[in-house]
């Protein structure tokens, strides 16, 4: 009798533990949870997991040197910040900091189209980073604002990265 209500006993608790512990539960694979997604003059873009980057650098002013980005077979698409720390936060071009690296963004497409916030004569962006987990050495954000290109004719660009693992090189 012992014997039987212990065996009951292992079975309960192995159903169990293969049901409620959220460790044996399936995660999202990787080429979906990183994400980019934008619109560049109605042009609608969107770059999974190995098409994504996040580098983080030190710049000329010892402050960090972010870069985010995409490369599909069609576009490129850059965002580069510079901040005293990686830190949620909103940013644009006035944040630059003097003798360093530009805050800019800047698109191309593989026809040899290139559009930047650097060209156009007032630049107007905004870049978000909303989250960076540094044990996971992701980060998380939108964007927004206008590019030009080499003539000064304005382009619209506004979207998201999620989950952009940080790469080393």
């Amino acid at each position: 009798m012992k014997m039987r209500k212990n065996i009951l006993i292992s079975i309960t608790l192995i159903l169990f533990s293969l049901f409620s512990i959220p460790g044996c539960q399936k995660l999202p694979e990787p080429e979906y949870s990183s994400v980019i997604r934008y619109n560049i003059s109605g042009k609608e873009v969107t770059t999974y997991y190995t098409d994504n980057y996040f580098i983080l650098e030190t710049s000329r002013t010892g402050k960090n040197f972010i870069r985010v980005g995409s490369i599909s077979a069609e576009d490129e698409l850059e965002i580069r910040l510079v901040t005293e720390v990686v830190l949620p936060g909103v940013y644009n071009q006035n944040d630059s900091v003097a003798g360093d690296f530009n805050n800019e963004i800047t698109y191309r497409s593989k026809n040899g189209v290139t559009f930047d916030s650097g060209n156009c004569d007032t630049p107007s962006f905004t870049i978000s980073v909303t989250a960076f987990y540094e044990l996971q050495q992701t980060i998380s954000g939108s964007f927004s604002g206008k590019l030009c290109d080499k003539a000064g004719n304005q382009h619209s660009l506004n979207g998201e990265f999620t989950f952009v693992k940080r790469i080393y090189y």
